[in-house]
């Protein structure tokens, strides 16, 4: 399969401040994640940056986001199929993208151009989520994500012990609802049954 290169790669070249941050010669990027279900929700991720698995290290090419159809989905996605789960949704329940689709020279939490990059992105993934109902909510896997898309930085713990009070907020830049999902353990819903129920209650 051909692949165009995206625009993203034309547009970070007047920011040389921040292509340093990019890997410029991986041009072909993952793709979404398209369920064969109704979509219930799109499940975002930061980039698709690794550095491999524990016994194959060093950065993986994936066709997909999350490595998904690949020897690696069990590696890069069970942590949000855990969630998924809880929430009883599979993959072919959601739409799997990333924020940002380029990889980077370093992984999200190391990343300093990060948060500037990804709104560069923002208005690439308005355009390819027109596909899908804006009633349809977004998924954020990580803090880093959230903050991006709600220009709000309430603490995890607070939104996940009291959701009613300050869920869903919403993304003026892809003018949909948004909740945190986040993959770090210490908010995997298995712990967290309260908020599990008003996520299921949002869902449906």
């Amino acid at each position: 399969m051909t692949y165009s290169t995206h625009s993203f790669f034309k547009e970070i070249k007047h920011h040389p401040n921040l292509s340093k941050y990019c890997r410029l010669d991986k041009t072909t990027l993952p793709r979404a994640y398209e369920g064969k279900n109704k979509i219930q929700a799109i499940l975002l991720g930061a980039d698709p940056t690794n550095d491999g698995i524990s016994r194959d290290k060093g950065l993986k090419d994936l066709e997909y986001a999350f490595g998904i159809n690949s020897v690696f989905e069990k590696y890069f996605f069970n942590p949000h199929l855990m969630n998924l789960k809880k929430l009883y949704l599979s993959k072919d329940d959601v739409y799997i993208q990333n924020l940002c689709r380029n990889y980077f020279t370093e992984q999200t939490s190391k990343n300093k151009g990060w948060e500037h990059i990804a709104n560069l992105w923002l208005k690439h993934l308005k355009e390819e989520l027109s596909i899908l109902p804006l009633t349809t909510p977004i998924l954020a896997t990580a803090e880093k994500i959230f903050i991006i898309l709600t220009n709000n930085k309430i603490e995890a713990r607070t939104l996940y012990e009291s959701p009613k009070k300050f869920l869903p907020l919403y993304s003026e830049s892809l003018q949909r609802n948004v909740y945190p999902l986040y993959r770090h353990p210490k908010y995997y819903l298995s712990g967290w049954e309260n908020y599990k129920n008003y996520l299921l209650t949002k869902l449906k």
